[in-house]
């Protein structure tokens, strides 16, 4: 009798386990999915907030100066990170853990500012250069910096 109770209790125990097993972890799955892919956009925004604000900062001096930063962009090579420029616009793409594209927000930077990158300056790392350039409206050198500048 108590033998019987004892491997009933197993067997539902078990039972039990396994309904949840099923049910927690693709819920585990989907959070840490969703936390990895949040955690590059924000790192991502993070560099081109941090290149926007110097961009202004420049933008303030006088004709020709400059500015050099350091921005990190993530290497995860599934999530492809980028953070892209042209005359008017910088934002960041990267591809999430379904490898679907994803656009960062573009921000706004100021006519005139001239934007380049130097060599890697150590793994992942990148020299930006801002620069004002009063001799013509809108510099129309386009740029990027992440993955795309480490398989070139």
């Amino acid at each position: 009798m108590r033998a019987q109770v004892t491997v009933e209790f197993i067997l539902l125990l078990v039972i039990m386990l396994t309904m949840f097993a099923t049910v927690s972890i693709p819920l585990v799955n989907y959070v840490t999915d969703t936390i990895s892919d949040t955690s590059i956009a924000i790192n991502l925004g993070a560099s081109v907030q941090r290149i926007r604000n110097t961009a202004e900062e420049v933008a303030l001096m006088g004709c020709g100066s400059y500015k050099n930063i350091t921005v990190y962009v993530e290497s995860d090579p599934l999530a492809q990170s980028n953070i892209r420029w042209n005359s008017t616009y910088i934002w960041g793409d990267y591809y999430d853990n379904k490898g679907e594209k994803q656009i960062l927000s573009k921000v706004a930077i100021p006519d005139y500012i001239k934007i380049s990158s130097g060599c890697p300056i150590a793994l992942n790392t990148y020299e930006i250069r801002i620069e004002k350039d009063c001799t013509s409206q809108n510099p129309t050198q386009e740029g990027v910096i992440g993955y795309e500048e480490a398989i070139k």
